[in-house]
């Protein structure tokens, strides 16, 4: 009964450490973390170090990175399953024209679009998008329509 148990229990477990993103239906998992105060980015982060230590490439945007290397640029960015990108849009005047931030918004955009589409990144973070949206530097029907085309893998 022992021996059964176990191999019962190794077959469970190996199928939970299988690395895998997928949500219902086939489509890739989509996940929004919202809410006031702190913590959207942190949640986010520890889901890419699990990706990470079951050998998953996590593409990371983002779009309110200041002047000055975060803490997670310096951990999680020097990974070499992890492509950070950081973009200085708004709040923290690196461009003083709303031209300057809508056009640095959409190179944060196309930067999510190629990781969305590059079938070695199965997980991509759009860190400090809501805010963009919010201030219509990034349009929302565009937004949405580009995740529900996710890939299926």
């Amino acid at each position: 009964m022992t021996l059964n148990m176990d191999l019962h229990w190794r077959a469970w477990r190996a199928e939970q450490n299988r690395p895998t993103l997928t949500g219902e239906g086939g489509a890739g998992l989509l996940v929004v973390l919202t809410g006031h105060g702190k913590g959207k980015s942190t949640a986010a982060f520890g889901m890419a170090w699990r990706a990470i230590t079951r050998q998953i490439k996590v593409g990371v945007v983002q779009f309110m990175g200041g002047a000055h290397p975060s803490i997670e640029v310096q951990t999680l960015g020097r990974q070499p399953l992890c492509e950070f990108k950081v973009f200085g849009v708004g709040g923290h005047q690196q461009h003083p024209t709303r031209a300057a931030d809508k056009a640095q918004a959409l190179a944060a955009w196309l930067e999510v679009q190629r990781m969305l589409a590059d079938p070695a990144i199965g997980m991509v973070i759009c860190d400090d998008i809501h805010p963009l949206i919010h201030d219509q530097l990034l349009d929302l029907d565009t937004v949405l329509a580009e995740l529900k085309r996710r890939r299926r893998d």
